[in-house]
């Protein structure tokens, strides 16, 4: 058989297409350098924004209900154990389906994917805000985070066709990181104001408002983004860019392209159906461990309410591991997680969002149980963490500096100094200066950390994973919380009961305890810092899933 000519079959003549309907028709091989088809949408500004402040409205959804969950008690006369339903059910709907939401952006086109998820996540805060009973407020909730896990994903999936010049996309991830780490804070701000001059029901009448603005602006304001393309021959296929004509967001050489043939293999996440086996392990085992790790706030770690679902979870994920590593088409790639950076990065945003939502509850207990602040009051003391998407910008321009890692570090290691000022609370420490100064050092830190953490997981995704790398970011983002917080309130606990056997009072026992979980994070914050170093200066090869 002839030798087929590498010069035709790398580069063929024909207008330029891209992953997408839409594009205008250009210059042979014409593309932007990042390898998205030149159909970035007419004002990426307001493009962006609507993109951004629907990811802020998602995370805060999960801290905008802390406030109205004492009136929501008194309305339905429920208990403390469906009560805090009401708060795990967006996350244990929100973390269980990121992955399988990632995909399906991957799959069907991240704005088709995320219109979807905002019809969803604003018809259900609707139907909470409206709800009569608490059975329907409990199903919204739900119903809540299963629109979150579709439309969060896809909106991250939808940056890199907003701006397609790779410097400019980062500024923007380190953004948007910043915007995801301020959204629980603003919740909190948010909710305290609503329930006390509104009525607890705005607490998602604001969302499904939300919702309405966005929907409506997403035909105008975004394009369909990077879409799963076809197999065989490119028509536009040259060596410079990655599966379909879409380089990694990073630039670089596709890792599937078979020069001899003219050709690129096809890619696992375009061949093969969506991996509903995978989806519906990864989803259940995250719920489940979820479940599970909430479980440990009313029962003992070693009590079967706590053992068999977090056993469980152990179980239905192991499946999923093996499973993925069978499939032709997984759910998640193994490979994803191959580089050392990105691992790094996706366990920093798991501690930082840990941190964030643990630091949080233990000092909204202290203002209120022992410095007897209100819940207005108390909201109004976490104004610093309004600073964590604020510094968004001003970190993006130390990532060339920097890179990812090192920022991510720095951002760890000064929230760490906050933690540590935190750790020093008495029961008798006034808000100003030692915990205003705290909050606005930790806020800082935390605003740099997640800025850095979210471009080194999206910086080497090809653009057929950027879905995917949505999902994984998201997951991290909702587990944290669980996990943080369950691991420090056992911490807490344990202290406050040794101090309690000393002869302290409860006070002083309380506070103890929650100084010494704060302290804990502190130090983990230090040790993942140092870890973010070790990646920047000894990571492993970059790769592209």
């Amino acid at each position: 058989m002839a030798r087929p000519n590498l010069e035709r079959s790398v580069k063929i003549e024909t207008p330029a297409v891209g992953p997408y309907p839409g594009q205008h028709e250009g210059p042979a091989g014409a593309r932007p350098a990042s390898g998205y088809a030149n159909d970035t949408p007419p004002h990426p500004r307001l493009a962006f924004l609507l993109l951004g402040a629907m990811q802020f409205a998602l995370i805060a959804a999960i801290s905008l209900v802390v406030a109205a969950l004492p009136a929501v008690q008194a309305e339905f006369g429920v208990g403390r154990g469906e009560l805090a339903l009401v708060t795990a059910g967006y996350g244990l709907a929100f973390a269980g389906l990121l992955l399988l939401g990632g995909r399906l952006a991957d799959w069907l086109g991240p704005r088709r994917v995320f219109v979807w998820g905002v019809l969803v996540f604003g018809a259900a805060s609707a139907a909470a805000a409206l709800a009569p009973g608490y059975p329907l407020l409990l199903a919204a909730r739900f119903a809540q985070g299963c629109g979150a896990a579709l439309a969060a994903p896809a909106a991250l999936a939808l940056v890199p066709a907003v701006y397609p010049d790779p410097a400019r996309r980062a500024r923007a991830l380190a953004v948007w990181g910043g915007l995801s780490g301020g959204g629980a804070a603003g919740g909190l701000l948010l909710s305290g104001v609503l329930v006390t001059w509104f009525s607890w029901r705005w607490a998602f009448g604001i969302p499904a408002l939300a919702a309405i603005v966005v929907v409506s602006a997403a035909p105008r304001l975004l394009t369909r983004g990077p879409k799963k393309a076809g197999g065989g021959v490119s028509p536009d296929l040259d060596t410079s860019h990655g599966p379909g004509g879409v380089a990694p967001l990073g630039g670089g050489i596709p890792m599937d392209l078979d020069i001899a043939a003219g050709t690129r293999r096809r890619p696992a996440s375009e061949g093969g159906g969506i991996d509903v086996t995978g989806g519906l392990l990864a989803a259940s085992g995250l719920a489940t461990l979820c479940y599970g790790l909430v479980a440990t706030e009313t029962h003992g770690w070693l009590t079967a309410a706590v053992l068999v679902p977090v056993l469980a979870a152990v179980a239905l994920l192991s499946a999923f591991v093996w499973v993925e590593s069978r499939v032709s088409s997984p759910l998640l790639p193994l490979s994803f997680l191959a580089s050392r950076r990105r691992a790094v990065a996706l366990l920093a945003t798991v501690l930082s969002s840990g941190g964030m939502a643990s630091s949080a509850f233990f000092l909204a207990l202290y203002l209120q149980q022992v410095r007897g602040f209100s819940p207005l009051d108390a909201s109004a003391a976490f104004l610093p963490y309004a600073l964590i998407p604020l510094v968004g910008p001003a970190a993006a321009r130390l990532v060339p500096r920097l890179g990812p890692a090192g920022l991510t570090g720095l951002g760890l290691g000064v929230a760490a100094v906050g933690l540590g000022l935190l750790a020093r609370l008495t029961p008798n420490t006034a808000y100003a200066p030692l915990l205003l100064v705290a909050l606005v050092i930790y806020a800082i830190g935390a605003g740099h950390a997640f800025s850095g953490a979210t471009v080194a997981v999206l910086e080497d995704t090809p653009a057929h994973q950027a879905g995917l790398a949505g999902g994984v970011l998201n997951t991290a983002m909702e587990v944290g919380p669980t996990v943080g917080l369950a691991l420090l309130l056992s911490l807490a606990a344990l202290r406050t009961s040794r101090l309690t056997g000393a002869g302290a009072d409860v006070a002083s026992a309380v506070t103890g305890g929650y100084a010494f979980a704060l302290g804990a994070a502190a130090l983990a914050y230090l040790v993942v810092a140092a870890l973010c170093v070790f990646a920047l200066r000894r990571g492993s090869p970059r790769t592209t899933g």
